[in-house]
């Protein structure tokens, strides 16, 4: 619901972009909650191709998914 701008039931209209994803993964990876890390870098690497204009480079995202997989 959060990256549908959607937070307690209430719509707010405004979605996440992929650099939102990214930044929540990679305070998740830094938390040691790789499996958290990992739901929010695959919403980004999602979003990225979603995007007009990438929000945060691929590798970044492709970097820290490879990262998560080692735990």
């Amino acid at each position: 619901d959060l990256t549908h701008g959607k937070l307690n039931g209430v719509s707010y209209g405004t979605t996440l972009s992929a650099h939102d994803c990214f930044e929540l993964g990679r305070q998740h990876y830094n938390s040691a909650d790789y499996e958290h890390a990992i739901l929010w870098m695959k919403e980004a690497n999602k979003r990225l191709k979603e995007e007009p204009e990438a929000t945060v480079p691929r590798g970044d995202v492709l970097e820290y998914i490879g990262k998560v997989h080692l735990y």
